[in-house]
């Protein structure tokens, strides 16, 4: 699966990650991304902006939002543990 920003109305803040990557493997993930991503500039909660690729809106429809877990490694962290059972009495 691929991970996207995709902006929205109501959006919430996402927790992400940065990393510092050459132009030229920048050059080969936009190829290898899929449709619908591009690259983008993004504002920090710092208020810096850096660019990141994001997605488009039409991506919405075929993904899953992770807006309530505050991030893409919190929902993945999440959805590797086995469900809880039930509590007994």
């Amino acid at each position: 699966r691929w991970p996207a920003l995709v902006e929205d109305d109501d959006g919430v803040e996402i927790a992400g990650e940065l990393y510092e990557i050459p132009s030229a493997h920048l050059a080969r993930l936009a190829h290898v991304e899929p449709p619908g991503w591009h690259r983008s500039p993004v504002e920090l909660a710092d208020g810096r902006t850096v660019e990141a690729f994001v997605g488009d809106r039409s991506m919405m429809a075929r993904g899953v939002d992770v807006s309530s877990h505050g991030g893409w490694a919190a929902y993945r962290a999440g959805a590797d543990r086995p469900p809880s059972s039930p509590s007994r009495s």
